[in-house]
């Protein structure tokens, strides 16, 4: 019931926002940055290895309403990537050019794809995000674990000088 109450709050504060919410018009969006990677949990115990997927991207055919408001975090800058290794505290990578590189190296002789070799046991973690208002972003961390997926929802606001969050939705997604 709370999350039905929590969607129709978000429903309510996007149709008082109009057209004119844009995730650009962020108050303090390093602050923001830094308190999305403080606020990760791996919902996962197993694994030692968390894969930052930074990329998400949105579909050609969205409208320029969902593109104003499509929010991606890229915590794979710095500090924001140090403070998600800290936060994490397993071994942290960022899904880029030399992890591609590496995963050919490690998993070149393997009948398997490098993703799927090297990508085994891992976590893997992508974040994005949908702004609300001017002043608060609905975040979306979708972690898998092998055939695991958990889909954690954080409402962000920025209220009183300072970004603070909370947990609207928490599900297991199902199997890959």
């Amino acid at each position: 019931m709370t999350t039905i109450k929590n969607v129709l709050v978000i429903l309510f504060l996007s149709i008082l926002a109009g057209c004119t919410v844009s995730a650009d018009q962020f108050p303090e969006p390093g602050k923001l940055k830094s308190e999305i990677a403080k606020s990760i949990d791996v919902p996962f115990q197993g694994g030692d290895t968390l894969i930052y997927d930074p990329f998400i991207g949105v579909c050609g055919n969205s409208s320029e309403d969902e593109l104003s408001r499509f929010y991606e975090p890229h915590l794979e800058e710095l500090p924001y990537f140090d403070i998600l290794k800290l936060k994490t505290r397993k071994t942290t990578l960022c899904l880029d050019d030399s992890l591609h590189a590496l995963m050919d190296r490690l998993c070149k002789d393997n009948s398997q794809s490098g993703w799927d070799c090297f990508s085994k046991n891992k976590i893997v973690l992508s974040i994005t995000g949908d702004a609300v208002t001017n002043r608060s972003v609905i975040i979306h961390e979708n972690y898998s674990f092998n055939t695991d997926i958990v889909v954690i929802e954080k409402l962000f606001e920025y209220t009183n000088d300072k970004w603070t969050f909370k947990i609207v939705d928490n599900k297991e997604a199902g199997r890959n």
